[in-house]
């Protein structure tokens, strides 16, 4: 519609400068309505430029916004893995497993000590292995803590015990 009416006025205002300078035509209704289409065409086209052009600013403004919630998801997504792991990893169970250790490797209990060193080995390999994933599978997860009970039960002996009922 604005197509039409601009094809309009741009043929009448042309025809009006053409009286105004003296080039008078002879006005018949098929010259007017050729003008009026040929007039139609160019800013159909025109108009489709410009549809197209605020389009593709507008697509590039939406993919702009999509990447960097992409991208603040996954920084989001990775400060949830860490702090998974520094909650696997609780500091006080480390420092209380590694002086553990130190006392068994003091008193000369290097078997129970070596013990320790192969369970603390299994369990935070499994703790990386989960990497923060959403899901896991119930064998595994029964399994890490079991590698952490078999920490647990060096760290306390003969005061630990534990029954997996699944």
């Amino acid at each position: 519609v604005v197509a039409l009416l601009q094809a309009t006025v741009d043929h009448l205002v042309f025809l009006q400068f053409e009286a105004w300078f003296g080039q008078r035509s002879a006005i018949t209704p098929h010259g007017l309505f050729q003008g009026i289409a040929f007039n139609f065409i160019i800013y159909i086209w025109l108009f489709g430029l410009y549809a197209a052009v605020i389009e593709l600013l507008a697509a590039t403004a939406r993919a702009n916004r999509s990447s960097q919630a992409a991208a603040d998801a996954r920084a989001e997504a990775r400060d949830a893995q860490l702090e998974l792991l520094r909650g696997q990893l609780n500091p006080r169970f480390l420092f209380n497993t590694l002086n553990n250790l130190s006392s068994l490797v003091v008193s000369g209990r290097t078997r129970e000590a070596d013990e320790m060193i192969g369970h603390l080995a299994r369990f935070l390999r499994r703790s990386l292995d989960q990497g923060g994933q959403d899901t896991t599978i119930l064998a595994n997860e029964i399994a890490f803590m079991r590698t952490y009970i078999e920490i647990e039960a060096v760290r306390f002996p003969n005061r630990l015990a534990l029954e997996v009922d699944c």
